[in-house]
């Protein structure tokens, strides 16, 4: 779809094509982004004698990820503010609306980078505090909305249509859980009552989402067994069901240690 004005210099694209061909699909780069910073923060084996420089380096990628976070946000209000059909449009591809799982699962990962550096301001404690109730909205948007369009409107879906994407309007709810239970300690220094909410909520979000994941990854399974692998495109997708495995353990450990201390 060509549009009239300036071509870009990297690519030949005029800026309101970028925009016009963005997809919510970019944020797993956000994704990516995150789960490096958080490898690079907490890990295990010192290298070179110290781990100063990797925290550095996880510090650059936590900001990176802010950066492409706050842009493609921008890039996909401007698109569905200008083109606001191309939103209904989306919503109906299924599974490829499931992408906009992506979003919340971003700004997780810009969440727990803000106490994993800034964990000794009582200030940045209670800005993720915050930013941790925006992605539960969004959370639960995705993963409730998503899911009552899709039970709602969308065709008949065969054994053989069953893909890994699908766990992606899941997936939230259980990373977002696993972002609440990282909380909980610099929470509870600044406010107990704040610490025990975010208990609650993240338990009951860790909850349904596991409802939910194993739901699908009974039929995904049984789609595998059943059928051949995915198509070539959707073969990355095959992945996704160690997502909420992995964050769900993390999530339901990190609670229990919180909530022993009150028992």
């Amino acid at each position: 779809m060509g549009v009239a004005g300036p071509k870009s210099w990297v690519t030949g694209w005029h800026w309101r094509e970028r925009i016009l061909n963005f997809e919510p699909s970019w944020f797993t780069i956000c994704m990516g982004t995150g789960v490096v910073q958080q490898m690079l923060v907490n890990f295990p084996y010192p290298v070179g004698g110290g781990t100063w420089w990797m925290r550095n380096l996880a510090y650059c990628f936590w900001i990176l990820d802010i950066v492409l976070f706050g842009l493609f946000t921008a890039m996909l209000a401007v698109r569905y503010i200008s083109h606001p059909e191309l939103l209904k449009k989306n919503l109906m591809e299924f599974p490829a609306c499931s992408y906009l799982g992506a979003i919340p699962i971003a700004l997780d990962t810009i969440i727990v980078g803000i106490v994993s550096f800034y964990d000794y301001r009582t200030s940045a404690r209670w800005v993720a505090f915050a930013f941790y109730w925006v992605a539960v909205a969004l959370t639960l948007l995705v993963s409730f909305g998503l899911l009552t369009l899709q039970t709602l409107s969308q065709k008949q879906h065969s054994i053989s249509d069953v893909a890994g994407l699908w766990l992606m309007t899941s997936v939230p709810l259980i990373v977002t859980a696993a972002a609440g239970s990282t909380l909980l300690p610099y929470l509870d220094a600044a406010s107990q009552r704040a610490a025990i909410v975010v208990l609650v909520v993240s338990f009951l979000l860790w909850s349904l989402g596991m409802c939910q994941v194993h739901l699908i990854l009974a039929v995904y399974f049984w789609r595998l067994i059943s059928h051949k692998l995915p198509p070539q495109q959707l073969l990355a997708s095959c992945f996704l069901p160690l997502a909420p495995l992995g964050q769900g353990a993390y999530a339901i450990q990190q609670m229990s240690i919180f909530l022993a201390n009150y028992l």
